[in-house]
């Protein structure tokens, strides 16, 4: 039995295809556990309001 020789040779544009897909599926999987934490949006939406205000009404921080 020969050595197997695939169809294709890896080159550096493919590694690249690679590396930018990885990094996609990386975005999407930290976006989804994101979705799945609804607690941690309200408070940083809660907190992002909140600066908001504080900046134009001058609101006083609490500390």
């Amino acid at each position: 039995m020969g050595e197997y020789k695939p169809p294709f040779t890896i080159t550096n544009k493919i590694l690249s295809y690679v590396s930018s897909v990885s990094e996609k599926i990386g975005r999407i999987t930290a976006i989804s556990s994101l979705e799945t934490k609804p607690h941690l949006r309200k408070n940083n939406r809660i907190k992002s309001i909140h600066s908001s205000l504080t900046t134009v009404a001058r609101i006083p921080s609490p500390l």
